[in-house]
């Protein structure tokens, strides 16, 4: 049985169970932040957000991919009748020293 990738709205992102320690005040913090986030979004572009339960607890140096905790895309720019576009990733995984890592990655389509 495979890794289950659930998704959602950012308010059902589970961040006690994936942060599971995390003091209340960051994890007030990231629902201010991913909030804003979702507000920046343009019309059409609903708020998902990617989550996966199995990887609250470091999965172990041995991992052959990546460990996702959770992660969402807003597109930025998509004109319509236009094939440019930019898009804003986030994604917060596990590093392979146990440590929760935080990027970004911006997308551009010419």
């Amino acid at each position: 049985m495979g890794v289950v990738l659930e998704r959602g709205v950012f308010e059902a992102v589970p961040l006690g169970l994936l942060l599971p320690g995390s003091p209340a005040a960051l994890v007030a913090r990231l629902r201010v932040a991913g909030a804003a986030l979702d507000s920046a979004r343009p019309v059409g572009d609903a708020p998902t957000w990617y989550w996966q339960p199995e990887y609250a607890a470091f999965p172990g140096h041995d991992t052959a991919l990546v460990p996702l905790v959770f992660s969402t895309s807003v597109t930025v720019d998509n004109r319509p009748g236009d094939s440019d576009w930019t898009k804003l990733e986030l994604d917060v995984c596990w590093t392979r020293q146990g440590r929760l890592e935080v990027s970004a990655h911006v997308g551009l389509a010419c």
